[in-house]
């Protein structure tokens, strides 16, 4: 079942699907279809996997990206609201390596709740920066 939860955890997240979209019928049936004794875990369970998964790679980018941070990188942001109007900031890194290969890596998303003025968004920007090692 694990591998399960992180495949279709892994397509949630790459296609940008809300996590309760595992608590449609039709997803269910889906899958059911495949094999009638799957049941569909809670979205809960694809939210801490995701979580993991998003730590796993942090883990990664940190090791990759740190060397290059002093010699060429950006960051872009972006915010928005789900469906339950929860607001997110997510960050995306822009580097280009010491051969000039472009690489951007999403690092998620953040919580980012009210106010959302230019102080308190770049102050998030800044603590997520911090938080993964990033600096200057």
């Amino acid at each position: 079942m694990q591998e399960l939860v992180w495949s279709i955890t892994r397509w949630i997240v790459i296609n940008k699907r809300p996590f309760n979209i595992v608590q449609s019928p039709e997803f269910a049936q889906m899958f059911q279809t495949a094999n009638p004794r799957i049941v569909m875990p809670e979205r809960k369970r694809f939210k801490r996997t995701a979580e993991k998964m998003l730590s796993a790679t942090m883990d990664n980018v940190r090791s990759y990206m740190l060397p290059l941070w002093s010699y060429c990188a950006a960051y872009t942001a972006d915010m928005w609201s789900a469906l339950d109007q929860t607001q997110y900031l997510g960050l995306q890194l822009h580097v280009y390596n010491k051969d000039w290969q472009y690489i951007c890596i999403s690092t998620g998303a953040l919580l980012l709740p009210p106010p959302h003025n230019a102080h308190r968004v770049a102050q998030a920007i800044d603590n997520a920066l911090l938080n993964m090692g990033f600096t200057g």
